[in-house]
């Protein structure tokens, strides 16, 4: 391959939450947040609970391939566990899903 005038300046992998956690927008409040502009008022105090619910019933692809749907269906799962049982949970799903892809959505861990 040949040098095109770009470096790589680093790569980040991080594997289960060991480097970088999810942000405020990520969390409990961000899912309220979002919630209300979809028209649905989701209980931050159900997230816990809604959450692990929703990793008992997670299914995984078959060849362990990245499939956005199923983590769609899954977010899909926490909304409707916290208060948000409309037909606009998918949608609001699909907001948050997409919010995971972006960066400045993590914080690092402190140590």
């Amino acid at each position: 391959m040949a040098d095109q005038g770009l470096k790589l300046e680093a790569v980040l992998l991080d594997v289960d939450f060991t480097l970088a956690k999810p942000g405020p927008d990520l969390g409990p409040e961000g899912y309220q947040l979002l919630g209300r502009r979809f028209g649905l008022e989701l209980d931050p105090s159900r997230y816990t609970h809604a959450r692990a619910a929703a990793i008992e019933t997670l299914e995984k692809h078959p060849e362990l391939e990245h499939d956005e749907e199923i983590w769609v269906l899954f977010t899909e799962r926490i909304i409707r566990g916290m208060g948000g049982d409309s037909d606009r949970a998918y949608e609001c799903a699909v907001e948050m899903t997409s919010g995971w892809q972006h960066a400045e959505n993590f914080e690092l861990y402190e140590d």
